[in-house]
């Protein structure tokens, strides 16, 4: 058996119950030809980098699993062939992926969040080196 991750965008229009379907779908496909499911992330909706199918938005979803690798052809083919589907990539993986980590999405929000760390750790800094000038100052003067 071997690892892959499979991302693929689906069409913006499919909203909960429809994009379940969908993961849901693919998830049956690859348990019922021996493999297993590790992780689905849903990465939630975003802007594309280009149109696809007269879309700026899809929906991106994110699939880790072991499967033996003939069943990833009729999974790319069948993702090719279903209108929802945008565009999908799968790429081999050289472990077996955690069940156990925590995936941590990357956003705006934690990028302000790392910003006001750094000028906090700075701030922090600057009043710790304030400080010892004047102890050192102090001892001096006496």
């Amino acid at each position: 058996m071997r690892y892959y991750e499979n991302l693929f965008i689906v069409n913006p229009g499919y909203e909960d119950d429809a994009l379940q379907s969908i993961k849901d779908e693919y998830a049956n496909f690859i348990t019922d030809n021996g493999g297993r499911i590790y992780n689905v992330e849903d990465w939630g909706k975003r802007r594309l980098a280009y149109v696809i199918n007269k879309q700026k938005y899809g929906t991106y979803v994110l699939m880790e699993f072991g499967v033996d690798g003939a069943v990833i052809r009729e999974l790319e083919e069948s993702q090719r062939l279903n209108d929802a589907v945008l565009a999908q990539l799968t790429v081999r993986l050289d472990e077996e992926p955690d069940m156990t980590k925590e995936h941590k999405r990357y956003t705006d929000e934690d990028e302000d969040e790392e910003e006001e760390t750094d000028s906090d750790e700075e701030a922090e800094d600057a009043e710790e080196s304030d400080e010892e000038e004047s102890e050192e100052a102090d001892e001096s003067d006496n």
